[in-house]
C-alpha cells in the first residue's frame, strides 16, 4: 500500500491521495520517514557513525518544527546504540500511530530505506514482541557490530605493527595500542582476554 501511494505520478493518482485521508496519512508518514533517515545519517556522520540516542538529538536536522513535533508524536525510535556498521536491515524506527490501528505500519531501516510492513510481517521484524523486545534485539545486534569493528581495527593494527617490525607480531596488546586510534576500541580489546588473533592469517 505504501509503495503504491509513494509513486510519483501526477494528476489523478495525486488527486486520489489528497481525497483519501488514509492514503494521505500513509504518504506523509512515508515522506517524513525518508527525511528522518537522511537526518539520522547526517547525525551519524558527525558522531563517529553512531545513531542518535533519542529523537530529541536530531531536532536541529529536521526540516521544520512541525516535522520534528510529528516525529515526537508518531515515531517509535529504536535506533539508540546502533551504528552505521550494523546490518542494513536493522529496523530503527516505525510509525507507532499506524501500528496501533493493526493494519500495518511504515518502518525505517538502517540503510534508510522505508517500507510498509503488513501485520503478518510484524513478527519478522520484531514488532510482535513489544518495544522492549525490539530494543533488546537491536542492542544485541549493536554489540555484535561493535565487536566486529574492534576486531577489524585490531587486525589492521597488528598488520601495521608487523610491517614496522620485520614481520614480527607484538608480545602484548599494549605494543599495538598506538595503531588503534580510538581509545574505546582499544579498551574493549584489552578487556576481552579471550581475543586470540589468527597470527597465521595476518603474517
Amino acid at each position: 500500500r505504501y509503495r503504491m501511494v509513494q509513486e510519483d505520478v501526477p494528476g489523478q493518482a495525486q488527486a486520489e491521495v489528497q481525497e483519501d485521508p488514509e492514503s494521505a496519512r500513509l504518504f506523509r508518514s512515508g515522506d517524513w520517514f525518508n527525511r528522518l533517515g537522511r537526518s539520522m545519517l547526517i547525525y551519524a556522520s558527525k558522531h563517529e557513525d553512531w545513531l542518535p540516542q533519542s529523537l530529541e538529538e536530531i531536532r536541529e536536522y529536521a526540516d521544520s518544527e512541525e516535522q520534528y513535533r510529528w516525529y515526537l508524536e508518531n515515531v517509535e525510535y529504536v535506533g539508540a546504540g546502533c551504528s552505521v556498521s550494523n546490518p542494513p536491515t536493522v529496523l530503527v524506527a516505525y510509525d507507532k500511530t499506524l501500528l496501533a490501528t493493526g493494519k500495518g505500519t511504515v518502518a525505517l531501516f538502517l540503510d534508510t530505506h522505508v517500507d510498509f510492513i503488513e501485520p503478518e510481517g510484524f513478527a519478522k521484524y520484531g514488532l510482535a514482541g513489544g518495544i522492549e523486545a525490539l530494543k533488546q534485539r537491536n542492542a544485541e545486534l549493536s554489540q555484535l557490530a561493535w565487536s566486529e569493528r574492534c576486531l577489524d581495527r585490531l587486525g589492521r593494527g597488528l598488520r601495521i605493527y608487523a610491517q614496522e617490525n620485520e614481520d614480527r607480531l607484538p608480545q602484548s596488546l599494549e605494543e599495538v595500542r598506538k595503531h588503534v586510534p580510538r581509545e574505546e576500541q582499544y579498551q574493549w580489546i584489552a578487556e576481552n582476554p579471550g581475543i586470540e588473533p589468527d597470527y597465521e592469517a595476518i603474517k
